[in-house]
């Protein structure tokens, strides 16, 4: 007899790429395929899911069941090869009876990854990118935090290798700029933008960069008349200011016919982030820099709460893998379900129906999951729990 089999079943798990975040869609394949063993002890389940190829995440789920088989609490994690921060979302129930739902990205702290000696705001490259290098020598890292259309803040590495000297004609002048080639892990970026080529001013200052297309200088770095300050004039009209005071320096980014700023950045005089606002996307974002790590929220933007369906049950992904996702059903009979998968999609909860089928030639129990999308799955089970899910999006699960 197979202990393990018995004990700790394996599964081939097979993820469609529409379930993840639109950051981790751009780095991963159509199906995402993953070898996942299910843990459990007592009331705690865990789902360990290992990559099939090396630039595939790690899965890592991690719940509490209640003594009816609903969930208390879990969360869910992906974890990249290359070490950059894991993406997850957390579930905990509350008192009464909804789940709170929160999503890596909106509030928490991020730790400065590994051969990084700063942690820099991309909105406040354009002033200090320069400054923060040295001359020459070989390739050099840099943690960017960065956000996306929607909110959501995420931090990878920016990695910068000096090339040469080299003209550079920009709309009103030409000047003798220092060319950077530059690769990025774990920003989302366009594949277009993961890779490119920058240039900088005497000043430190990027005048031109694949990464930040839309900030183009029409010219150099220059003073504010009468004020300690500098400016950067960009071809769209984008106001970009920083302002020398006693603590330090202040850096603004205004767009064109607006009053205040949508980015606001302190730095102190080593140009070492302090802190930062950012109005990028339509939710503010608060961020601060204190002892190692990155401290940021949304402050405005609340958890998000889901409540059970009347006369139905809230089950994890995982629960589908035990024995009997939902105890009691008769052959024919629906149960209104809540799925909550704890990955990162944009969908964190899944409002569906688990219907009871005649049992298979083989006498194991056989399920129908309907979820929104029109998207079913076919599930067969045995004494031991899952042997097959089957579906028409892309979800598959096999018993190995």
């Amino acid at each position: 007899m197979n202990l393990l089999q018995a004990t700790d079943p394996l599964f081939l798990l097979t993820l469609p790429r529409r379930w993840f975040r639109p950051s981790a869609q751009a780095r991963l394949p159509e199906r995402l395929t993953l070898t996942a063993e299910l843990i459990q002890g007592g009331s705690v389940l865990r789902l360990l899911g290992t990559p099939t190829r090396p630039t595939d995440p790690t899965l890592d789920f991690t719940g509490r069941l209640q003594k009816d088989g609903t969930p208390d609490q879990g969360k869910g994690r992906l974890r990249w090869p290359s070490g950059e921060a894991p993406e997850s979302v957390e579930a905990s129930q509350a008192l009464d009876g909804s789940y709170q739902l929160q999503r890596s990205g909106f509030r928490g702290t991020f730790p400065l990854p590994k051969s990084c000696k700063l942690l820099y705001p991309e909105a406040a490259l354009w002033f200090s990118l320069g400054r923060l290098l040295k001359l020459g020598g070989g390739e050099q890292a840099l943690a960017l935090a960065r956000e996306d259309d929607k909110p959501g803040l995420f931090v990878g590495t920016l990695f910068l290798t000096e090339e040469r000297s080299e003209p550079l004609k920009l709309r009103d002048t030409e000047v003798l700029a220092r060319r950077f080639r530059y690769r990025t892990v774990g920003l989302g970026y366009p594949k277009e933008r993961e890779r490119g080529t920058l240039w900088l001013g005497t000043e430190g200052e990027v005048l031109k960069s694949d990464l930040l297309p839309r900030l183009l200088a029409t010219n150099t770095l220059t003073h504010e008349k009468g004020q300690p300050a500098y400016v950067l004039p960009t071809v769209e009209g984008t106001l970009l200011r920083a302002e020398q005071g006693s603590e330090g320096w202040t850096l603004t980014e205004t767009l064109p016919g607006k009053p205040s700023p949508r980015f606001i950045a302190e730095l102190d005089f080593e140009y070492r982030l302090r802190r930062f606002t950012s109005k990028l996307t339509p939710e503010t974002l608060s961020a601060e820099w204190e002892s190692g790590e990155l401290r940021y929220a949304y402050p405005n933007l609340p958890p998000h709460f889901v409540r059970p369906p009347a006369d139905g049950t809230t089950l994890f992904l995982a629960s589908l893998l035990l024995p009997e996702p939902v105890a009691g059903l008769a052959v024919g009979q629906k149960r209104p379900v809540l799925l909550l998968p704890l990955f990162t999609g944009e969908e964190l909860a899944l409002d569906g129906t688990l219907q009871r089928l005649p049992d298979t030639p083989k006498k194991t129990r056989s399920y129908q999951l309907t979820l929104p999308e029109n998207l079913t799955a076919t599930l067969e089970y045995d004494s031991v729990g899952l042997v097959r899910l089957t579906s028409n999006g892309g979800l598959a699960i096999l018993r190995k």
